[in-house]
């Protein structure tokens, strides 16, 4: 007969966690279908459709994947777009692609509660793959900030370089500095963001290291 065991969870715990889980949670998935909505403003316009029959479109096919697929057909045939717009596009539709594993994930998970008992007892939630137990490889709700951030730095850059915005604001960054900015985004949304490398300059030849006597 299995061992059985009662733990005790005061009330204000329990909901804490789950409204610090829920708010995070809810930005992250917010903060992606701002990505989705920016790609689709870049649809329309590599299109020239009018938004009624581009939206019925790029938001009819289902999945992710597809409506990329699409978005990369229309602007590989489009006039409408400059070379600096399309180098642009294509790499933040890169970076959208090494992020959608996670949305999914996130979207399709199983949340986990966690508690441990103690002086102190505390509770948060995870999110687990169904497939695997829910111990390993879960996400936290510091993978979910972290995650959010990249989202908006992403959504925000492809709303800037879009010509609508720009033809109405002219403070904004330029379409070089926001390239930059997605390059520099992590390979996935809860890692560490890659620094923007700086120019090297030539090492001069004294100061090299002899590698010979480094190892000996």
């Amino acid at each position: 007969m299995a061992n059985q065991f009662k733990f005790t969870l005061p009330p204000n715990v329990l909901a804490q966690a789950s409204a610090e889980f829920s708010m995070c949670l809810g930005h992250t998935v917010t903060n992606w279908s701002h990505i989705e909505s920016r790609l689709y403003d870049w649809f329309q316009l590599a299109t020239g459709m009018q938004d009624r029959m581009a939206r019925a479109i790029f938001f009819g096919a289902r999945g992710f994947a597809t409506r990329a697929e699409m978005l990369e057909a229309a602007i590989e045939h489009t006039t409408a777009l400059t070379p600096e717009q399309l180098n642009f596009l294509k790499e933040s539709l890169k970076k959208a692609r090494q992020y959608v594993g996670f949305r999914n994930k996130v979207a399709h998970g199983e949340t986990v509660l966690s508690v441990i008992q103690g002086p102190n007892p505390r509770a948060f939630f995870v999110i687990a793959e169904s497939k695997n137990p829910p111990t390993s490889d879960v996400l936290e709700i510091k993978d979910l900030m972290a995650a959010t951030e990249s989202f908006q730095t992403l959504s925000n850059c492809l709303a800037t370089v879009h010509p609508w915005l720009r033809e109405r604001n002219q403070n904004l960054k330029s379409p070089a500095e926001c390239l930059s900015q997605v390059l520099a985004l992590p390979n996935q949304p809860n890692g560490k963001s890659d620094p923007i490398p700086a120019k090297s300059e030539t090492q001069p030849q004294s100061e090299r290291v002899n590698k010979k006597e480094y190892r000996a």
